[in-house]
């Protein structure tokens, strides 16, 4: 009698005509054993996905929570920059914000990244779509565009810096040819605090001794001096590059928390080069303390260099504007104003840029090479 093999042997396939791996025996029904487990672990996978929590979008009434539970307001600011957002940022929900107690930069960052999410969904409609969607899509407030041959071209914004000069003197030109120490907000209301502290009846009284002394000490207090605060924006040339000695811009100032846009008017000023790469945007008057001060009527005072412009405003913070003649070659910028002269600001909103000294400070500079228009 032959050798029997056994069924599941190699020789036993080779026998029946089939090949097998080398690495071992051949098993007809391994592959279909596998696939239910390959089943079951996509369903396990497909499950414990399913049951990981989603997090909701942040709303207002979050950010009120936040705000309410005291937590700081650089937290509450990189929570919004880093979570899904559904912000109700309309003029009616901005006032809710404020009376609810929510600071400017919180709602600054709310309309950002509403803005921010805007502009996403509309550049993921299409290329057509998107196009059309972003000459409506909201920038970051507040923003000047240049009209040009029916399309819009944003301009860069910056923020004007503020100097302390111990001189009455207002001259641009002369104070270009001084040596400027610009500060950055956080610096300028330091140092002022730093003044203010100095300047306080507590150090009086240290001197008199008991509370008595402190206000004899009060009474013979000197006034603070009085001195020039230079505006400027850093940099040797401005952002923008105009191809025409006769622009005209699309000025928006519409939704700025807190800021009444029927305050301001947009105004077309001369630049003046000065020392270190600075460019004077204007200088005005005020106590050595007004940095601290919650009625500085900063603008009663203050020195620019106005170019003539026709102004039309379309809507409430809604303007356009354009030169009444060809600008000769030269360093300008677009800065807003308020109508009344005696308008007053809080210090700490000038040197932090926040609120009305964001309006205040936001200059859109622009060069224009050579005079006629190509």
């Amino acid at each position: 009698m032959g050798r029997k093999w056994k069924s599941g042997s190699r020789r036993a396939v080779i026998a029946r005509g089939r090949s097998i791996p080398r690495s071992g025996t051949w098993d007809p029904e391994h592959r279909r054993r596998g696939w239910p487990l390959l089943a079951v672990l996509v369903l396990l996978v497909c499950a414990i996905s399913t049951a990981q929590p989603r997090r909701s979008a942040l709303t207002n009434a979050a950010v009120v929570s936040m705000v309410k539970g005291g937590m700081p307001e650089s937290l509450i600011v990189s929570t919004i920059q880093s979570s899904e957002t559904q912000f109700d940022v309309s003029p009616q929900g901005l006032a809710e914000l404020k009376t609810a107690g929510v600071g400017k930069k919180v709602m600054d960052a709310m309309v950002a990244a509403e803005a921010r999410k805007q502009a996403a969904a509309a550049s993921s409609a299409g290329a057509g779509a998107a196009t059309a969607a972003a000459s409506h899509a909201p920038l970051q407030q507040p923003y000047v565009r240049l009209l040009q041959e029916k399309a819009k071209h944003s301009l860069a914004a910056e923020r004007a810096q503020i100097a302390q000069v111990k001189t009455k003197n207002q001259d641009l030109s002369s104070l270009a040819a001084e040596t400027l120490a610009f500060q950055v907000a956080q610096g300028l209301a330091a140092e002022a605090a730093t003044q203010a502290a100095a300047r306080s009846g507590s150090a009086a009284a240290g001197a008199w001794g008991g509370a008595a002394s402190g206000v004899m000490g009060g009474l013979f207090k000197k006034k603070p001096p009085t001195l020039t605060y230079v505006w400027g924006v850093p940099g040797p040339t401005p952002s923008n590059a105009l191809p025409t000695d006769n622009p005209k811009f699309e000025i928006v100032c519409d939704a700025v928390p807190g800021v009444n846009a029927d305050e301001y008017t947009p105004v077309l000023v001369k630049l003046v080069p000065a020392k270190n790469n600075w460019r004077l945007v204007g200088a005005g008057r005020g106590k050595e303390d007004a940095t601290q001060s919650t009625d500085w009527d900063v603008y009663s005072s203050f020195v620019e260099q106005k170019v003539p412009a026709k102004i039309n405003k379309t809507a409430s913070g809604r303007f356009e504007l354009e030169p009444s003649g060809p600008l000769a070659p030269g360093e300008y910028a677009l800065v807003l104003r308020p109508l009344a002269r005696n308008k007053k600001y809080i210090g700490a909103d000038l040197t932090s840029s926040q609120g009305e000294g964001l309006v205040f400070n936001s200059a859109w500079t622009f060069s224009v090479a050579s005079s006629g228009t190509p």
